[in-house]
């Protein structure tokens, strides 16, 4: 049922948000860190506690900064609280899209090399969760199905509508009829 479904996170979320099912709940805000994304779950707590599904997509501006210890602490403050605030519901984590264009424009050879290892680790953290939304490996597959704006941070249309249907699949969620 897409109206017991609840994605909340950042500008990855605004993107998908045209693409997925209207009964389905979207909250974000476009360069949102993790404790940005906590705040917004706070907001909404009462909506997060009916839905069945709460997919979690935050990180990716926090990255840029290259530490994986607080970008963990974080998301398992964030995580923590929208398991206490939706009990019933499956709470699913998602990888950061891969940004490779992005970091390579980081002239600090050793900074590019910190935000590098910063992705691949917190993505590796999160696969390692109970069940994820695998984004990296999806686009990884085949990103010519996910064409990238020039920031190499967001998707073009394209690619949130191919994100969506790859989210609505995964999920078994159907269109209603």
């Amino acid at each position: 049922d897409p109206g017991k479904v609840a994605v909340i996170g950042d500008s990855q979320v605004g993107g998908l948000r045209p693409h997925l099912l209207k009964d389905i709940a979207c909250y974000f805000k476009n360069g949102a860190g993790i404790l940005d994304i906590l705040k917004i779950a706070q907001r909404n707590a009462a909506n997060l506690a009916t839905k069945s599904l709460v997919y979690v997509q935050a990180g990716g501006n926090d990255v840029w900064n290259g530490n994986l210890a607080k970008m963990k602490e974080d998301m398992s403050r964030l995580i923590a609280f929208v398991r206490k605030a939706a009990p019933n519901a499956r709470i699913v984590p998602g990888t950061i899209p891969p940004r490779s264009e992005g970091i390579a424009l980081i002239k600090d050879p050793e900074q590019r090399e910190q935000v590098a290892a910063c992705l691949k680790d917190y993505n590796d953290w999160i696969r390692s969760q109970s069940e994820t939304f695998d984004i990296s490996a999806a686009v990884s597959r085949d990103s010519s199905k996910y064409p990238k704006q020039k920031d190499d941070v967001h998707f073009q249309s394209a690619g949130y509508k191919e994100l969506a249907r790859h989210f609505l699949k995964q999920f078994h969620i159907e269109r209603p009829v």
